[in-house]
């Protein structure tokens, strides 16, 4: 496993130098090639010493080596022409012999070419992170180290960048990203599904997926994941030190994605706080408040939509994924999880709330990820997000018995059954029913075939006592509907000419509608 660490520059290790120079030296190892310890720039040995420095290279004749020589640890000896003394085959340092017919010269420099090859990506890399932050011009010059195609996932599996060879070639079309920036949800469900996603894991993961090879290392910052760099072997096959080189550029993308976040948190960011303390019940600060009201636009306001996820969704990466679909398909939504519910928030001008295009766009989005949402009424202050996820809540609790079959359920549509259901108070529904409406109920129980009286009450009523319009809602002639009134009046015992009394009646029944049948 390989540690990562950041370090002040790209120091080499034997197994990098070993697997760029195995082929062309013909390298034989004797000893551990090892990833946890780093070597110096080569040093000629001139036969003059007997003991080899601690984290030191050095490239010798092997006719020069000394026969009992001193090992500090970590030192490397490359030697030419030749094979050594017996004591450099089972002392304790990593003897390197090189078996092609060369010239040390020779050799020295191609392993100085390899070391300066290392310095100016390091030197490249490093300029990009103190200037413009761009990862894709970080992959850009890694293709050539690494030689295989890499992708960089923030922790919502959106794609902050990928290598150009992706778009070049065909067969690599499957590490290219949707229409929206990010991995394909099924993709992501694999993965999870797999057990191919640790986003705890600080080594670098070997992972095979349909026979390629493919290395990922977790991005961190702070310790908080904040996404992942994947390498697919799908140019050349994988060597050992690809995971020493895929560690250290790992932390290159995290310097470089931590200086971008820090250049780029701006207004999302502090409304996302807001947003997220308010939910918590935690006070917003004086500050916080300030920005808020500078940022405040005229005509625009906040709708807070609280989403029903399908079993599959929730799973915290896919919720992670769902939340940035919608973050990227809606400008001005800030996307997050409460209460194992995802949040949306959005600021939007106030006749797009209510616009058919919105809910289109909104349903569009909903359906294909058998996902259900509802909507608060719109508000002006994000602080008080409380009270509008509050009205999304009950308009999916009352919705979902209600009105089963929509996608989408709007607190406004839903304020009168609220407010009926609650008008109760301390007291069960049945103990507040008259007399009167015991009756009918009783009525329409011991017969159900017959004329139903809750009913016909019921829609007399909805049509403001309108007998032209309640006889055809009912499909019964005017004079059978006045016949059957005046026996609903005498059952009843009540005036229906008193506003107070029709009032009292119709929340009873609005109750009864809303509620288990009371006999």
């Amino acid at each position: 496993m390989v540690s990562r660490e950041w370090v002040s520059d790209m120091k080499l290790n034997a197994t990098i130098l070993y697997d760029l120079l195995k082929d062309d030296l013909k390298l034989e190892v004797h000893g551990s090639l090892g990833t946890d310890f780093t070597l110096k720039r080569p040093r000629f040995y001139l036969g003059d010493e007997t003991v080899f420095l601690k984290n030191q290279l050095y490239i010798a004749r092997s006719s020069l080596l000394p026969p009992n020589p001193r090992f500090e640890k970590g030192c490397a000896i490359l030697c030419v022409g030749g094979r050594p003394p017996s004591a450099y085959y089972y002392g304790k340092a990593l003897c390197i012999t090189v078996n092609a017919k060369i010239e040390i010269i020779r050799a020295f420099d191609m392993v100085q070419r390899v070391y300066d090859r290392f310095d100016h990506w390091d030197e490249e890399m490093r300029e990009i992170v103190r200037t413009t932050g761009d990862l894709n011009e970080l992959l850009r010059i890694t293709y050539p180290i690494l030689e295989n195609p890499m992708q960089v996932l923030d922790s919502r599996y959106r794609f902050l960048a990928y290598s150009d060879i992706i778009d070049q070639r065909d067969e690599l079309k499957v590490y290219r990203p949707d229409d929206r920036g990010g991995m394909p949800l099924q993709n992501v469900e694999q993965c999870i599904d797999d057990n191919r996603i640790f986003p705890t894991a600080r080594e670098v993961l070997h992972i095979e997926v349909n026979g390629t090879d493919h290395l990922s290392a977790n991005l961190f910052s702070r310790d908080e994941y904040i996404g992942s760099l994947t390498v697919a072997c799908a140019m050349r096959r994988r060597r050992p030190s690809d995971d020493c080189i895929i560690s250290y550029f790992a932390h290159v993308l995290e310097e470089a994605i931590s200086r971008q976040t820090l250049m780029f948190s701006g207004e999302m960011n502090m409304l996302r706080s807001v947003l997220t303390d308010a939910l918590e019940g935690i006070p917003i600060d004086g500050i916080r408040m300030s920005y808020i009201e500078r940022t405040a636009v005229a005509g625009y306001a906040y709708v807070c939509i609280k989403l029903m996820m399908s079993s599959a969704a929730s799973d915290t990466m896919i919720s992670d994924y769902i939340c940035s679909e919608f973050e990227d398909a809606f400008a001005g939504c800030i996307a997050f999880i409460h209460d194992g519910a995802i949040i949306l928030c959005m600021k939007m001008h106030q006749e797009e709330v209510d616009s058919p295009g919105f809910t289109d766009r909104l349903t569009a989005m909903l359906e294909p990820m058998q996902m259900k949402a509802a909507m608060s009424d719109p508000f002006a202050d994000p602080s008080e997000i409380l009270t509008y996820y509050k009205e999304a809540s009950i308009a999916f609790e009352i919705g979902m018995t209600q009105d089963s079959g929509k996608t989408i359920y709007r607190f406004r549509d839903y304020v009168l059954p609220y407010m009926v259901m609650h008008s109760v108070g301390e007291f069960a529904t049945e103990t507040l029913l008259s007399e009167g409406i015991r009756k009918l109920m009783q009525h329409d129980a011991e017969d159900p075939d017959k004329a139903q009286y809750v009913e016909t009450l019921q829609v007399y009523l909805r049509c403001n006592m309108n007998l032209s319009r309640a006889s055809r809602e009912l499909y019964i002639h005017k004079s059978t509907l006045v016949a059957r009134l005046e026996r609903i009046q005498g059952l009843l015992g009540a005036d229906l000419e008193d506003p107070d009394a029709r009032l009292t009646i119709q929340i009873l029944l609005k109750q009864i509608e809303y509620s288990s049948p009371v006999v």
